[in-house]
């Protein structure tokens, strides 16, 4: 696997969606990360390690345009039911697949959808 940059946005939505953490945009991951910078650090070493872990067991779905992005690879965590958007060596973002249904259910779907 090639070496991947974490983006300050794909960190944010990591913080915010996979450890729940209530941000929202820029200015919240802000605030966030002053009242938090022991976390922000550990947060990014835990991001990369996991991502190096979550990508062994993603597969590759698609290349499409994404929000401004003329080429986005995206790949899909079956298992963890996660998604991430990687432009060149950036990984953009990441977000959890929910279609509103419990966890059985959402697997269920995406299988459908694969």
């Amino acid at each position: 696997m090639k070496e991947i940059n974490i983006t300050r946005h794909a960190l944010m939505r990591y913080a915010s969606r996979v450890y729940k953490y209530q941000i929202i945009n820029d200015r919240t991951f802000d605030i966030w990360k002053k009242q938090n910078e022991d976390k922000v650090e550990g947060l990014e070493i835990d991001l990369k390690a996991s991502l190096k872990e979550e990508f062994k067991e993603a597969r590759y779905i698609n290349t499409a345009a994404y929000e401004g992005n003329k080429k986005a690879e995206f790949y899909i965590n079956e298992q963890l039911l996660m998604t991430y958007v990687v432009v060149g060596d950036n990984l953009v973002t990441c977000y959890a697949i929910d279609y509103g249904l419990d966890d059985e259910g959402n697997r269920s779907m995406l299988k459908v959808l694969l």
